[in-house]
């Protein structure tokens, strides 16, 4: 009997069956497939983090580091560095050369940026955004598993030309590379870790940065008790929903994966470490 015989032959049910046989081995492979592109990708994650950490153990310079890892970059999954979004308030700046033209004269310069772990950052964005002024945050409202993904999605077309994803929610979460031309200057600035949690700790840095940039006294006071006193008004150290939120970034591996592959350079370049996502 051939084939053709066998399949006239069938009755209606035994075809539905083979067509559900069918159909799920499609998917099947499908799922395989993916779960393949995945693996390669954790697996490069896991060597670029691996030649981070074997570097630093080798007494490598943080330097020879950023530079070694941002030459021989991730995989297309990880966000490429040093993209530039803009700000369009005009009290702030995007680059060194905006700010070195509003200043004259040869005076000295000590260039400081603060700097957040990465997935406390993104937590603090969140809750502002997303559940404290109620931005639709790329659709997904106070799903914090969807913004994440967004966030990714939208972060690697930004990165690759297509500035039409550019919009509230990506100028907040987007990766801290993005900001200060550190591209091009990247040996130009010092970095402090900023973190509310750091609380007094990091005002004392900060305080030292400024006496020792001869910042006058009272803008030095002024400014440690504004941070201090979260006066900023982007502080959300205190929101009651917090520890939420915390717990749930804490909890969901898929969350912290989307992140790091957002912000894996800035791992790299500000000397965090990197977190548990596998």
């Amino acid at each position: 009997m051939n084939c053709r015989n066998l399949t006239k032959s069938c009755s209606p049910t035994y075809r539905c069956i083979l067509y559900n046989i069918l159909i799920l081995g499609s998917f099947l492979r499908l799922c395989w497939i993916y779960r393949y592109e995945q693996l390669k990708i954790e697996l490069e994650i896991q060597r670029l983090e691996q030649r981070y950490h074997d570097f630093r153990k080798l007494g490598a310079k943080i330097d020879d580091v950023r530079a070694e890892l941002m030459d021989n970059g991730g995989t297309k999954a990880i966000v490429k560095p040093f993209a530039t979004i803009d700000c369009a308030l005009p009290i702030r700046y995007s680059t060194l050369v905006q700010v070195q033209a509003r200043i004259s004269g040869d005076t000295a310069r000590q260039n400081l940026i603060l700097t957040r772990e990465p997935m406390e950052r993104f937590l603090s964005a969140f809750l502002m955004l997303c559940i404290v002024r109620l931005d639709d945050c790329f659709g997904c409202y106070k799903n914090m598993e969807c913004v994440s993904e967004m966030l990714l999605i939208h972060s690697q077309r930004y990165a690759s030309g297509d500035h039409s994803v550019e919009g509230n929610a990506l100028w907040h979460m987007a990766p801290q590379n993005w900001h200060c031309n550190l591209q091009g200057a990247t040996q130009e600035y010092e970095y402090l870790d900023y973190s509310p949690l750091q609380g007094r700790k990091f005002s004392e840095k900060l305080k030292v940065r400024l006496e020792k940039a001869n910042v006058e006294n009272s803008t030095v006071s002024k400014i440690i008790e504004d941070m201090g006193n979260n006066f900023t008004g982007h502080q959300t150290i205190l929101e009651p929903q917090r520890n939420y939120y915390a717990e749930k970034l804490l909890n969901s591996k898929k969350i912290r994966r989307n992140l790091l592959y957002v912000y894996f350079y800035d791992y790299v370049l500000f000397g965090y470490e990197f977190p548990d996502v596998y």
